[in-house]
């Protein structure tokens, strides 16, 4: 039997009196300056926060050495992350002012550290890292932006420390000749890249000195013969940029393409069902998130059932995004409710959402 339109109007009335607007693009900066043991100098960073940051929950990170073109746009970062409209999950922004040349420590001929740069790789590993997982409750997701020499300090890391970051954005790496510096993909390193979930995005401009857009060539043949299953790549030519202007052009694009997973793709082949599962998955074993129970997931996966009339996806969709303490709005229900009744016929279950919206 259908349920009562005039029960159904009240009970829409109702809610919508409790659903109150509120809009914040405001990201938060702490700074931070760490008196470290092992560099025996004080490393300092700037933590930006997404908004509305609660520390009882947990955010994947990003981390930003600020030399180059990428000084001082940890801000720039937080607020792409910020805007509703870019469809991102909340991070965090970790940008390491005392992310210069000197501690760096990198060599162009040889791709390897100096032993300031060892240790201060030793600290960012065994102090920095561990606070702010301390402090700010970041998942195992955590990814490195790096642009000219800071883009080839990130090879060093990509190749030396696989699994301090698990994110990579290279923005122009530098190279001076041939194997200067070398980039080499040990049997060991294809071995850890193909059984763990890392993403890597490349970006050469196309105004710059040509032997820095084969160098991003020769590293893009190299690593699209990694397991594709495991190992995301992606190389993207900014026809328009230079060597600095990279960043202006390419930060957004890198930070979708790094949370690429996140997002839920409507025309993708499949059963819905598998395709849910598939999303939870991914959002666990690649950034240490559950699937948000929101409006705007809900939306996608519904829509999709309804158009497909897949039955067997709207019960799975409905019963996870019915979550009375994780979801962010009170009209989810009423949306469960009304595609049962309008797109599945199914008035029952419709009658039953509706009820359930309105306790």
């Amino acid at each position: 039997m259908k349920p009562s339109i005039l029960k159904i109007t009240k009970c829409i009335t109702s809610v919508l009196f409790f659903i109150v607007p509120f809009v914040s693009f405001a990201q938060q900066l702490v700074k931070h300056g760490y008196s470290s043991p092992i560099v025996g100098d004080t490393i300092k960073y700037n933590v930006w926060l997404p908004k509305d940051y609660n520390s009882l929950e947990k955010y994947p990170s990003i981390f930003i050495n600020s030399y180059g073109a990428l000084s001082s746009n940890g801000m720039l970062a937080a607020a792409y992350i910020n805007n509703f409209m870019n469809n991102l999950p909340k991070a965090i922004v970790i940008e390491i002012l005392s992310g210069d040349m000197p501690n760096m420590g990198y060599s162009y001929e040889t791709g390897m550290v100096d032993i300031i740069g060892k240790k201060f790789i030793n600290s960012l590993k065994t102090e920095i890292i561990p606070q702010i997982e301390r402090d700010y409750h970041i998942t195992k997701f955590r990814a490195f932006i790096g642009q000219s020499y800071s883009a080839s300090y990130a090879n060093y890391l990509f190749q030396h420390e696989p699994g301090l970051f698990n994110g990579y954005v290279l923005f122009t790496p530098e190279k001076l000749e041939e194997n200067q510096p070398p980039f080499e993909m040990t049997e060991q390193l294809r071995k850890y890249y193909n059984s763990h979930p890392t993403l890597y995005y490349i970006a050469p401009a196309g105004n710059d000195i040509p032997r820095r857009i084969e160098y991003a060539k020769d590293i893009e043949k190299k690593l699209t013969r990694l397991d594709s299953n495991t190992f995301h790549f992606k190389y993207k030519l900014f026809k328009e940029a230079d060597h600095n202007s990279i960043v202006s052009h390419g930060l957004l694009p890198a930070i979708k393409y790094l949370f690429s997973f996140y997002d839920f793709e409507e025309k993708k082949p499949g059963s819905l069902s598998n395709g849910f599962k598939m999303q939870k998955k991914q959002l666990m074993s690649i950034y240490g998130l559950e699937l948000p129970v929101n409006s705007r997931f809900q939306f996608k996966y519904i829509n999709v059932a309804a158009e497909r009339k897949d039955i067997e996806g709207m019960d799975l969709v409905a019963a996870y995004f019915q979550d009375d303490k994780k979801r962010d709005n009170a009209l989810m229900l009423f949306n469960t409710a009304y595609t049962y009744y309008d797109s599945f016929k199914d008035y029952s279950k419709a009658e039953k959402y509706f009820r359930m919206n309105c306790v």
